[in-house]
């Protein structure tokens, strides 16, 4: 998502991961193992029973990731700040090995003010976090049309309440963003909620209703 915006460098999700081994992922670009890893973890049902791929397949997805993140690890300038989030990139595509540009393959692109990215938003929307699969640390991002009080928790594949990142905050309209950073949970499927509740104007007394959607996002270490 990130790279279709241009946030970061745009077509990392057509490049090649092949890492020279008999790893079974070799030859799909990554943004098809992005949704490789996902179905992997919600798993398959058979004879109504819940199945999950062997453990070898998450090994090959896990060694896979791991490299394709580390290809692009580097320092963030946290100092300097402009009118939009975009990221340079740290190194060039030569240089890593695990990784191949994809010739005659358009890079998939999104217009910010198409996806809904604008200042001043019409309503309320919850993005994809970036990355994801990610490691240790991801992005979410959301629009809100109006001030609003808003919730924002992570939740485990049971259910369970694992974090909180805004608990009934008061936030401006606009675009906003939160990090969330797993380095203390288990790999694995997670699910991230936003609840907001519109804050009546000075000339509308009447309060908006709540507006809540879910997202899944996979972490893998």
């Amino acid at each position: 998502m990130a790279s279709m915006l241009g946030i970061t460098p745009v077509g990392l999700g057509e490049l090649v991961y092949d890492d020279g081994t008999t790893n079974p992922t070799n030859g799909r670009m990554v943004k098809e193992l992005v949704g490789f890893a996902d179905s992997a973890l919600s798993g398959y049902y058979q004879s109504s029973v819940h199945l999950y791929p062997s453990p070898q397949v998450f090994k090959s997805l896990d060694s896979a990731i791991a490299n394709i993140n580390a290809a692009f690890e580097g320092p963030m300038d946290t100092t300097s700040f402009g009118t939009s989030l975009v990221l340079k990139g740290t190194r060039q595509l030569g240089s890593v090995s695990c990784l191949r540009a994809n010739p005659g393959i358009v890079p998939a692109t999104l217009d910010r003010v198409n996806a809904g990215l604008t200042e001043s938003p019409l309503d309320y929307q919850l993005y994809q976090n970036f990355p994801n699969p990610f490691n240790p640390s991801t992005t979410i991002q959301f629009d809100l049309p109006q001030p609003s009080m808003v919730t924002l928790k992570i939740y485990n594949m049971l259910g369970q309440e694992i974090a909180t990142l805004a608990d009934n905050q008061q936030l401006e309209d606009g675009y906003q963003e939160f990090t969330f950073d797993a380095r203390n949970i288990a790999s694995g499927a997670y699910f991230y909620r936003l609840s907001a509740t519109g804050i009546p104007s000075d000339d509308n007394d009447q309060q908006s209703a709540l507006y809540t959607i879910t997202r899944k996002m996979l972490f893998l270490k």
